[in-house]
């Protein structure tokens, strides 16, 4: 496709064989026909099949539209008229004795068709599509008919261009123009006796002809091919072949020896990556059972005098092969720095014993936050909007570092006591898939993400992070539904963006992040200060729940 720059604009994918014409339909729509039997109605902009009409048992040769009707000839010696708004088929005209090459409009009142017989036929549309005339004035197959000028040209293989008067005065004309041709005018779809034996002596004759071209053509087919693959041809392909193998090996060579002096230099940094996130186990003192859920236990503990959370896999035994994998994706958390991600101090990674994260201890976890506001005061909203920016810086980060969340939910964005969230389980979904053969299938994952084994993007946490502002706004009530509850339009198109199905169309996280903060921006504006506005959250062991 070119525009009207001459520039090129893009390519349809449109048939399986020859491509045989085009035309344009109501200023934005194009039809295309082909010898793979079919019809195609495509939108131009954005190039997608509206529908296939199959009729034609052989090629389509050419077509032509009138109103909202289309009509399509082809090599089955059919004409079929289709309505083009429900794809139906009107008409299938049939008179033609050879291939139909041809077809066009006069004055919306007549449809004329040729084909390879030399024949011309007149069909009246006003009248059912009926025959009204029809004529032999060239000598060889006729190629294409068209309207100029008010007027029909044909042009034909004896080398021939015929201007035709008004079909007003067609039979009177046609006979003027050439004495030897005899012009019928067709009622009740009867034909003279005279006319129909010439007819099928012309028939006769074409077919023969048609049939020593066809012969010259193969001939002529299997000619080029021998001359395409000529001996000297073969034997050049074969010793650049030859190179194009001694080469491959020699590459695949020196890949297998770069990959096993890899493996052996990440088993060394695996060895030693072991060593710097590994804790002890009898280094962890005082547990105390906080939480447990299918997959882990949570317990209060003490590291080195500080109070610490110890996170427990229930079914992630360590094993020589998964723990080199857990190894270093929790090496690869504790090398992250930022104060949107929950630091973790290392892992107890023993073999055949469950994984243990040791983690930074906060109060509890947004869920938490909001499930306690829901029975008391709700959330101001700078604080929900301060929530999901912070939120925001800390996928950026993990953005810019090449890295993705891959489960951001309400459960997994800790409180600190000053209600500053912070991420965890940062890296752990991919294992948790590879060794657990978990599967992510909550309302805040991307839909493209919760098959097994997918892959996280950028994009899947945008949609996680849209979905957890919903989710605050509503003060954690349900995600579904459309958004008529949140009042501000401009945050409704924040969130329609962000979680939109097409993971191409979501923003990245840098424009979540500017939006974000104009929004922070009018929510302080609206809020009134007050002691209300910075909030305290902290566990009450004695009572075991959350305050403010």
């Amino acid at each position: 496709m070119w525009n009207n720059q001459y520039r090129y604009k893009g390519c349809i994918e449109a048939h399986s064989d020859w491509v045989n014409d085009l035309t344009i339909y109501n200023g934005k729509f194009l039809i295309s026909c082909s010898d793979d039997k079919t019809i195609k109605l495509w939108n131009t902009e954005s190039k997608e099949c509206l529908f296939t009409l199959a009729g034609h048992t052989e090629g389509v040769q050419h077509i032509c539209t009138l109103n909202s009707y289309l009509a399509s000839c082809g090599s089955d010696f059919n004409i079929i008229v289709w309505e083009l708004r429900t794809g139906s088929r009107i008409a299938t005209l049939q008179g033609h004795c050879d291939i139909v090459s041809s077809i066009c409009v006069y004055r919306e009142r007549y449809l004329i068709s040729c084909d390879f017989s030399s024949l011309v036929v007149v069909w009246d549309i006003k009248e059912k599509f009926k025959r009204a005339y029809e004529c032999t004035l060239h000598s060889d197959a006729v190629y294409h008919v068209m309207i100029a000028d008010d007027r029909l040209f044909s042009c034909s293989r004896d080398g021939s261009i015929v201007k035709w008067p008004g079909l007003a005065a067609f039979p009177e004309l046609i006979a003027v123009l050439n004495k030897n041709i005899k012009v019928t005018k067709l009622a009740d779809n009867s034909m003279e006796t005279e006319t129909l034996k010439i007819l099928h002596d012309q028939i006769a004759r074409l077919q023969l002809e048609n049939e020593g071209l066809l012969r010259d053509q193969l001939g002529l087919h299997a000619k080029l091919k021998k001359e395409y693959l000529s001996l000297g041809e073969l034997r050049n392909e074969m010793m650049e072949r030859t190179q194009e193998a001694t080469a491959l090996r020699k590459e695949a060579t020196a890949l297998r020896r770069e990959l096993a002096e890899q493996k052996t230099r990440m088993q060394g940094e695996a060895v030693a990556l072991k060593e710097q996130v590994s804790i002890p186990l009898y280094d962890i003192t005082t547990f105390h059972l906080r939480a447990e859920s299918a997959l882990a236990e949570v317990f209060a503990a003490t590291w080195q005098g500080c109070d610490v959370v110890l996170k427990r896999y229930r079914d992630a035994v360590i094993t020589r092969d998964s723990g080199a994998d857990w190894v270093t994706r929790v090496g690869v958390w504790k090398s992250l720095s930022h104060p949107a991600i929950l630091p973790v101090f290392g892992c107890l990674a023993n073999d055949q014993q469950p994984l243990a994260l040791v983690l930074e201890a906060c109060p509890g976890s947004l869920q938490d936050l909001v499930g306690y506001a829901q029975t008391h005061r709700a959330l101001p909203l700078v604080v929900k909007v301060g929530v999901a920016l912070q939120v925001a810086y800390g996928l950026r980060y993990l953005h810019s570092h090449d890295l993705c969340h891959g489960n951001l939910h309400p459960g997994n964005v800790m409180m600190t006591a000053d209600l500053k969230p912070r991420l965890t389980d940062v890296q752990m979904v991919g294992a948790e898939q590879r060794h657990l053969h978990r599967a992510f299938s909550s309302v805040f994952i991307a839909p493209e993400e919760r098959e097994t084994g997918s892959i996280h993007t950028a994009a899947g946490d945008v949609f996680s992070l849209g979905r957890l502002l919903l989710w605050l706004l509503r003060d954690g009530k349900s995600v579904d539904g459309d958004l008529k509850d949140i009042p501000v339009e401009a945050v409704r198109l924040m969130i329609q963006t962000y979680t939109a199905v097409d993971p191409k169309k979501r923003p990245p996280v840098e424009i979540v992040v500017r939006d974000l903060q104009q929004y922070k921006a009018l929510a302080e504006k609206d809020t009134e200060v007050s002691s209300y506005t910075n909030v305290t959250f902290v566990y009450n062991k004695n009572v075991g729940c959350y305050l403010y």
